[in-house]
């Protein structure tokens, strides 16, 4: 029952001191909730969602690709693509 409260008293403290990163307040609770007993092994791995993980991942994965190619700053928000907008093909209205 102590291990709960611990974690939640280190969340609480630490997470208000600017010099520490808030993620790593997060992952030290969890070790305390995992190493004090709290959850099991089992409802851990229950816990996480997979298909979540896969897709940062992926996207990680993307991210560094493009990183690397040279394509970082590539900007679909404004539909410019390498400095041109793209044309789409058989607008209604529009004669090609």
């Amino acid at each position: 029952m102590i291990a709960p409260l611990a974690a939640l008293l280190l969340v609480v403290v630490l997470g208000t001191i600017d010099s520490l990163r808030f993620e790593w307040v997060a992952l030290g609770a969890a070790l305390l909730v995992t190493a004090g007993g709290c959850l099991s092994k089992d409802e851990i791995y229950g816990a996480v969602e997979w298909r979540i993980i896969v897709m940062i991942l992926g996207t990680l994965g993307l991210g560094l690709a493009m990183d690397r190619t040279g394509r970082r700053g590539l900007d679909l928000s404004r539909g410019q693509v390498g400095g041109r907008r793209p044309q789409c093909l058989g607008n209604p209205g529009e004669d090609q």
